[in-house]
């Protein structure tokens, strides 16, 4: 009796596995998820907005720093040097100034009603925070989220232009 159980408990089991596969026709095709972008460009600066959210808490907070990401003031145009032939320019791989990739990620969290959304520019987490389903509080996180980045990209910006000063440059031998 006890093997018949264990037998019967097998073949459902194993149905089980099998009629949860995935269809073949679709195979390699992601059908999941779906991702939202977006490409905000101005005086040669590129950014290309990801939206990776799952919820509607998720795609207002998208939509929230969409809207204040594009009206604040990018970067200005670098100063160029005055003799560019002597001037080797050589690109940072961390973070290229003229394309930026930022990308929205929301993540369930154990409350209800919450979310853990995180911004990255360049696959470095710059914004995370717990965000509730309360429009008010979504828009200030957006907005202040959107002012991070903006001024994150700033400041490196300022900061590479001032290490490629004249002061700053150096021979490399101490």
């Amino acid at each position: 009796m006890n093997r018949l159980l264990y037998l019967l408990l097998g073949l459902l089991l194993a149905t089980g596995y099998t009629s949860r596969a995935q269809d073949p026709d679709l195979e390699g095709i992601l059908v999941e998820e779906t991702m939202d972008e977006a490409i905000v460009g101005e005086e040669g600066t590129e950014t290309l907005l990801l939206d990776n959210t799952r919820s509607k808490i998720g795609r207002d907070f998208y939509d929230a720093f969409f809207r204040h990401y594009t009206e604040l003031p990018k970067a200005t145009t670098p100063r160029l040097p005055t003799d560019t032939t002597a001037r080797k320019v050589t690109h940072n791989l961390e973070l290229d100034l003229d394309a930026l990739i930022v990308t929205i990620d929301e993540l369930p969290a154990f409350g209800v009603g919450t979310s853990i959304i995180s911004v990255t520019l360049n696959d470095q987490v710059i914004w995370q925070n717990y965000v509730q389903a309360r429009q008010d509080v979504i828009e200030a996180y957006a907005i202040n989220a959107a002012e991070i980045i903006n001024q994150y990209v700033l400041n490196y910006q300022e900061v590479q232009r001032s290490l490629e000063s004249e002061d700053q440059k150096g021979s490399g031998l101490f």
